[in-house]
């Protein structure tokens, strides 16, 4: 099965995406490092760059994703607020856009949606 999301959707999907994985982190729930392999990789990110992605924060939050693991490492109370700091700024995006709900839907392999 695949998945499809209009691209009118796509700023509140990954929005919340990012919300969800970054809560996780926080309530130790999975490791930091898993913002490097889920938000931070650029396959995931790169394909959002050409402007679907409203508003632009959260692209930049997705960016630096990656660095979560080593902040975690090299500065744990930084890492705490930065973290904070970081959810905040999704929430507040995902409270000016102008649709907070977003719809997949499922298509089987060869079929269109």
């Amino acid at each position: 099965m695949h998945g499809h999301i209009a691209d009118e959707d796509l700023p509140a999907f990954v929005t919340y995406r990012a919300l969800g994985t970054l809560e996780a982190i926080r309530a130790g729930t999975v490791p930091a490092t898993v913002g490097i392999w889920t938000l931070g990789r650029p396959i995931f990110w790169e394909t959002l760059e050409d402007g679907r992605l409203r508003p632009p924060e959260v692209l930049e939050v997705l960016k630096m994703a990656d660095e979560l693991s080593a902040l975690r490492e090299a500065a744990p109370k930084e890492f705490d607020v930065r973290l904070t700091e970081i959810i905040s700024q999704l929430q507040g995006a995902l409270a000016r856009m102008p649709s907070s709900t977003w719809r997949m839907e499922w298509t089987r392999r060869g079929e269109s949606s």
